[in-house]
């Protein structure tokens, strides 16, 4: 992620409260199912090659349980800000970080002029201006 750092403005922007919440969970109606469990979701990554060093890894077997058998746990299945990882990941990428507090908090941080590209832009306004003189006989018109 460095390779980008500071070629990219932006901003990240962290939702939520600090403690773990269930997260409902809905059918294809929108009908509530009642809360995700921890069986419903994935703990960690176990795609790809695994990064652990097998010796410590419980069950490990190269072809069939790369990174183990013993089964992963968790609280992905319940939500919360985990500030201090869009903290570290806003450094490591040259992006800013914003904890959303309000409506207006976002709005705010995105007019930092921080984001902004100054620049000049033509405009055609006659147009309003030819406008504003046909209202203007109109009203006269519609007066007599």
């Amino acid at each position: 992620m460095t390779v980008f750092k500071g070629q990219v403005k932006g901003l990240l922007v962290g939702v939520g409260g600090d403690q773990a919440t269930p997260i409902p969970k809905f059918d294809a109606n929108g009908k509530r199912l009642g809360f995700y469990r921890p069986e419903d979701v994935p703990h960690r990554s176990t795609f790809g090659e695994s990064d652990l060093n097998p010796e410590k890894i419980e069950g490990y077997d190269a072809r069939n349980a790369p990174f183990g058998s013993r089964a992963a746990t968790g609280d992905e299945h319940l939500s919360r800000l985990h500030e201090d990882y869009l903290r570290k990941l806003a450094g490591d990428s040259g992006l800013r970080y914003r904890r959303l507090t309000d409506a207006d908090s976002l709005g705010l941080a995105l007019q930092d002029s921080e984001f902004a590209e100054p620049g000049r832009a033509e405009t055609a306004i006659a147009w309003q201006f030819a406008g504003l003189a046909v209202l203007f006989v109109s009203v006269l018109y519609w007066r007599r």
